[in-house]
């Protein structure tokens, strides 16, 4: 059986099969290390966008889940190859260009991650593989 992340909220609004969710903090959020990060935009609730295959309206009470495997992928896809790209940017910049090595390969390192976010963004407009990753309306509460 696959590993689901659930949570409860409050539908904001919907959109073209789409949720907007004000996800209702849980018991488990004070033993969270994470849940600072969850705040950081200064909301109270923090708001998520999920998938809606039971065409919920604002206001309703629903249950969103995001599986583990899309969790992990989207975190690979959004923090791990960027770290891999700006590894091997400073080891080519080192060997590339060997009067500063250490600016020059930071510089390249950079340079591959703002590439790979452009393309990551673009390829986001498309909207395919994303919906693939963002959590789904589960059922109504």
């Amino acid at each position: 059986m696959a590993e689901e992340i659930q949570e409860e909220g409050l539908v904001l609004e919907t959109r073209d099969g789409v949720a907007t969710v004000s996800v209702v903090p849980s018991g488990c959020c004070e033993a969270c290390g994470a849940r600072i990060f969850c705040r950081a935009s200064g909301e109270e609730n923090p708001r998520v966008t999920a998938r809606d295959p039971l065409g919920v309206r604002p206001g309703d009470r629903v249950r969103i889940a995001a599986a583990g495997r899309s969790v992990l992928l989207a975190t690979f896809l959004l923090y791990g190859i960027p770290l891999l790209l700006l590894l091997l940017g400073i080891a080519l910049g080192a060997k590339l260009f060997p009067g500063r090595p250490e600016l020059n390969g930071s510089l390249l390192g950079a340079c591959f991650c703002v590439i790979y976010y452009l393309a990551i963004r673009a390829a986001s407009r498309n909207g395919r593989w994303k919906r693939h990753l963002i959590p789904r309306v589960e059922r109504i509460l």
